[in-house]
């Protein structure tokens, strides 16, 4: 049979003339990744079907469109949508009977649809999966990439139940998930995988699953994690009801409720740890009054972020159950410009200050007058006096003038560490405020002799 173009957008091919070129892929506990051939429709238009006749297509289907919705249409066999489509694909009260296979850059919508088995390989890693209304799929199995949420789904449709990160993902592949999930299988190593809202009921780290960092945002609940992958880390405030640990290592940031610690000590030292170093991050303005509602974000050298919070009304934010380690704050405000420090957490209560300028913000000077106290009583200026202002990692030198002053340019808004000192006197530390009103940026000290 010859190809014959429809009007609606799509192609019957007999015999087949597309073929996905993919090579199988191993897999942890799937068929892999498999050739489809014979598509009986390729589809390459904005939509298929309607919403008032059924369609049924006994065979495989392609999809190649750029944004594309099918509707009230059954497929018997497999579902490729192609790495040439990108954008979004929706499903509306689509059946699939085979596998769904996404190579493309696309965003997967299911609606009212029921499916079986999802395999997502994108080299872009831009997949995005959503299930809604009536929905029900089978386990999607994961080797690239991808972020998967449930919204708006009825009452006992249970959308993506059972997902499957597969050994070959590349390290540091992202994957955020939202909703509620029955079994998540990690067989793969140094992921970043990030829970936003939902549930989990069952959380497994296979044992070449190593190194992996797991955000499990506030709100949320796994109920059982079962750890063989070493390495494994967990922050964020979500809860977490069991843990069962048979790894080398495992890191809590927030205590499990109950924690089963099985590691086999004949073959190394096994440890589970758990965050309990706390930070305290105080926001100011360039007047040094506390800034409230600016965005305190911090993120632990080599991991993700490991938790974030709005700065109450003190202007203060609170990261509590911390690691002993180098962490990046980042605070931002609308109208302000972003400050972006480095801490290192190592005390039981480490406190930072954060200084935010307006966005028009202009640099300005401070003047600092140097004083002392002569045989009459009479306070005269000191000329010669050391005075040395910390700025940044770095500091800068001055010497005080015939009438005991020096001048710093230049400077931010913000506060600063201020040393001055002389031969024969007592020195003087302290720090001083650096305001964008220069007419208050006037410091006048008097040194005492020894």
């Amino acid at each position: 049979m010859e190809n014959q173009q429809i009007s609606s957008g799509l192609t019957v091919i007999t015999p087949n003339t597309g073929t996905n070129t993919q090579s199988n892929s191993s897999s942890s506990n799937s068929q892999g990744w498999q050739d489809i051939e014979d598509f009986e429709v390729v589809i390459s238009a904005s939509s298929y079907g309607s919403s008032r006749d059924d369609k049924y297509i006994n065979g495989n289907v392609r999809i190649d469109a750029n944004s594309t919705t099918v509707r009230n249409t059954e497929i018997t066999g497999d579902l490729l949508i192609s790495s040439s489509s990108k954008g979004r694909v929706t499903l509306d009260k689509v059946s699939v009977s085979g596998t769904i296979y996404v190579e493309g850059k696309s965003r997967l919508v299911l609606s009212d649809s029921d499916v079986s088995d999802i395999l997502v390989r994108s080299s872009n890693s831009d997949v995005i999966l959503s299930a809604e209304g009536e929905t029900t799929a089978g386990t999607v199995y994961l080797y690239s990439g991808a972020e998967i949420s449930e919204g708006k789904l009825k009452k006992s449709y249970y959308g993506f139940e059972d997902i499957v990160i597969e050994d070959s993902v590349k390290n540091n592949s992202r994957f955020e998930l939202s909703g509620d999930f029955n079994q998540i299988d990690v067989y793969a190593s140094r992921i970043k995988f990030i829970f936003t809202s939902g549930t989990i009921s069952s959380l497994n780290i296979e044992d070449t699953a190593e190194r992996g960092t797991y955000d499990i945002h506030s709100g949320t609940t796994v109920d059982t994690v079962d750890i063989y992958g070493q390495s494994s880390s967990f922050s964020g405030r979500g809860r977490i009801k069991y843990a069962n640990v048979y790894a080398k290592y495992a890191y809590f940031s927030v205590k499990p409720d109950t924690v089963y610690n099985d590691y086999d000590y004949d073959t190394g030292s096994g440890s589970v740890s758990y965050g309990d170093y706390n930070l305290t991050v105080y926001v100011e303005d360039e007047d040094g009054d506390d800034l409230e509602d600016a965005r305190v974000t911090i993120k632990r050298e080599g991991y993700s972020s490991e938790d974030w919070e709005r700065t109450n009304s003190a202007g203060r934010a609170y990261f509590g159950d911390l690691y002993n380690d180098y962490y990046d704050i980042t605070v931002e405000k609308s109208g302000y410009t972003t400050e972006t420090k480095r801490v290192n957490v190592r005390y039981d209560d480490t406190e930072i200050r954060i200084t935010l300028r307006e966005s028009n913000y202009k640099k300005t000077i401070f003047t600092v007058f140097v004083t002392e106290v002569d045989t009459d009583g009479e306070y005269v200026f000191l000329p010669g006096a050391k005075v040395v202002l910390k700025v940044g990692t770095s500091t800068v030198e001055k010497i005080t003038s015939a009438v005991g002053m020096v001048v710093f340019t230049d400077l931010d808004i913000g506060r600063y560490d201020i040393t001055i000192s002389k031969d024969g006197y007592e020195s003087e530390t302290g720090q001083i405020l650096v305001s964008s009103n220069e007419a208050d940026n006037l410091l006048t000290l008097a040194l005492i002799k020894k």
